[in-house]
């Protein structure tokens, strides 16, 4: 994978690659300096990558006409202090339980979320 610590370099990057394949047909390697980029991944921001990705990955799914029963979500986790007991535990939205610690605290119970 290619490395760069500035936009303006992706030009460089990009002069050998099949853009119009990649992308779309119309746009050159020049197109995508670093003004360009930048108003588009402001744009991005505003949007919301999690909702572009989703709306992508539909129509990517649509488009070829992939069949699938199952969609998957991106879980976190964070460590909790304390003693929590379970009142009603068929019940509990949250479940609190010892396992991976990102902080390397296996001491800890973890939460996913």
């Amino acid at each position: 994978m290619f490395h760069f610590e500035k936009l303006y370099q992706m030009p460089d990057y990009l002069h050998n690659k099949p853009v119009d394949l990649l992308i779309h047909p119309g746009p050159s390697a020049e197109d995508f300096n670093d003004d360009g980029l930048g108003r588009s991944f402001e744009t991005l921001y505003a949007t919301g990558v999690t909702e572009v990705f989703a709306k992508v990955a539909t129509r990517a799914l649509q488009v070829y006409q992939i069949e699938h029963r199952f969609v998957h979500l991106d879980s976190s986790s964070f460590h909790l202090h304390g003693q929590y007991a379970e009142e009603e535990p068929d019940k509990e939205v949250i479940t609190i339980t010892e396992g991976y610690s990102r902080d390397h605290r296996p001491d800890l119970k973890q939460v996913v979320v």
